[in-house]
């Protein structure tokens, strides 16, 4: 679910026409204080990956558009020379496109948990669940925004859909530890790291009528930074198209309403009926400020 970006194109183009099935490296020194990659990709021209000094200061935002130059092999973004990417099998599936992303994802995860980021890897190596608990496939969601999650069956009202605290996630309390693992992955799946991460100030669960807090402590209360590892991150923003969000975070709607009570944590649920084939929305504003303030507040 990615969040920083945004409308301009943001989580579901993120790999659209960056896939790099024969890359070639060459390193150089650059005069200056820097070093500079060189990579020779068929879907692009060469493109120099700077490693500029100081980084450990460096925003979001610096390091999504100077650090990594992402604008330059993520399809949508200002800057962009690579070639749209043709749907070869005509069903708006994109075979390689979804391989690739598992395998990045994939890489994100066995790196958290390799860090052991938080003491919350899986014990004695085990793998994770995925917070994808309905079946969906990848497909091609339509001008502006790529792809996105469909449902492959009948989805019913107050079904829950993605389920974020089942271990399928990773987080950061820390901007700089977020920075520090950014700058271990390489270009691409770094870029989408980027993409794919999102700033939300979680909050406690109540504790009775009366609003009082729980005794119980959850280290990823308050400002947090959360990365999803699968393809929960592909679902779009309905808020985008002006559309009508079909998920939401909650509690399970009641039978007369269509609204979800509770606080927007990690559950997430259908909101109505979804007929197999539909496009899951949900709204992003639901769990992360619009002004995108959180990341200058965690340090970033």
């Amino acid at each position: 679910m990615s969040r920083r970006f945004g409308r301009p194109y943001g989580l579901a183009l993120t790999l659209a026409a960056a896939l790099t099935l024969t890359i070639s490296r060459a390193e150089e020194v650059c005069e200056g204080d820097h070093e500079a990659e060189t990579v020779v990709d068929p879907y692009s021209p060469p493109i120099r990956q700077l490693r500029h000094k100081g980084w450990e200061s460096y925003t979001i935002d610096q390091l999504f558009e100077e650090y990594y130059e992402c604008a330059r092999i993520i399809y949508g973004y200002q800057g962009y020379q690579g070639v749209a990417v043709v749907d070869e099998d005509g069903e708006g599936i994109w075979d390689e496109h979804v391989r690739r992303i598992r395998e990045q994802l994939s890489t994100i995860r066995e790196k958290y948990d390799r860090d052991n980021i938080n003491n919350d890897a899986p014990i004695n190596g085990g793998s994770r669940p995925s917070s994808m608990l309905i079946p969906f496939e990848v497909g091609d969601a339509g001008e502006h925004k790529g792809r996105g999650i469909f449902a492959k069956e009948g989805i019913q009202k107050g079904q829950l859909v993605i389920d974020l605290d089942n271990g399928s996630s990773g987080y950061f309390k820390d901007g700089h530890e977020w920075r520090k693992f950014t700058v271990s992955l390489s270009r691409e799946v770094a870029c989408n790291f980027i993409e794919w991460s999102w700033v939300q100030d979680m909050p406690r669960i109540d504790d009775g009528d009366e609003g009082e807090k729980n005794d119980v402590t959850d280290a990823r209360d308050g400002l947090t930074i959360f990365i999803a590892f699968d393809e929960s991150n592909l679902i779009n923003s309905a808020e985008w198209d002006h559309e009508e969000a079909n998920v939401a975070c909650g509690s399970p709607p009641v039978d007369d309403g269509d609204y979800l009570v509770g606080p927007c944590r990690y559950k997430f649920y259908a909101t109505r009926d979804i007929e197999a084939g539909e496009e899951l929305l949900i709204n992003y504003s639901e769990f992360e400020d619009v002004d995108q303030s959180g990341w200058d507040d965690i340090g970033l």
